[in-house]
């Protein structure tokens, strides 16, 4: 079933990359939210424990919650897809810290990623007008930071690979998207966003509950 579900995600990554970058937005807006429901039920398929005490429901919930913030996003209002999206990397935060609880030591981790974040605010909401942006931007890049360190102190393990590149990209995808909403819309952005978005997405959605399975 993987072999098929691969193949079917790499013809969607193609299509909506190529509807994408050479500005084909009726159509892409039905294939991206298409893609993101095919990747949030295999994730639930792949899922080893479906109960919330391993987690597994948690990553499909997000990834669910990447579904609504993207059918939001192409066919209601891009503010309100984003807002969604608030709640697709809460969850995730949530599951990483399922799979590995906090330690003392990892405080320091987040250190070089949240100096990223504040220059990275700096330089953007000036650039800003909608309100909206000038207080979300902030919050939502505090929680993108926040998700992608926990996926990053899961190192330790090789199973986690696929969550923290899987993560990388998410973050790398949601600052291209931040940069048009502040610069606006360029070749270079989109090219880097649509790059990077499907295959985090279908990284995640890989990502069985392995705990549960050695028990």
């Amino acid at each position: 079933m993987q072999k098929i579900y691969f193949a079917i995600a790499s013809v969607f990554y193609v299509v909506i990359f190529w509807l994408r970058v050479f500005e084909f937005p009726e159509i892409a807006k039905f294939c991206i939210p298409a893609f993101v429901l095919m990747v949030a039920l295999y994730s639930f398929i792949n899922a080893k424990d479906k109960s919330l005490k391993q987690g597994s429901l948690l990553l499909t919930l997000a990834l669910a919650f990447a579904f609504c913030a993207d059918a939001v996003i192409n066919f209601i209002s891009v503010q309100i897809g984003v807002m969604v999206f608030f709640a697709t990397h809460i969850c995730l935060v949530i599951y990483y810290l399922k799979k590995k609880p906090l330690e003392r030591k990892e405080v320091l981790y987040i250190a070089p990623l949240l100096a990223i974040t504040i220059m990275f605010c700096m330089a953007v909401v000036p650039h800003t007008s909608d309100k909206l942006y000038i207080y979300g931007i902030p919050a939502y890049m505090v929680l993108l930071t926040v998700m992608l360190w926990r996926a990053v102190c899961l190192f330790n393990d090789k199973d986690n690979l696929k969550i923290i590149l899987g993560s990388a990209l998410f973050y790398l995808t949601d600052i291209s998207v931040i940069m048009m909403l502040a610069y606006g819309d360029s070749t270079a952005l989109n090219i880097e966003a649509w790059a990077m978005y499907p295959p985090a997405l279908f990284l995640l959605s890989l990502v069985g509950n392995k705990e549960h399975a050695k028990k």
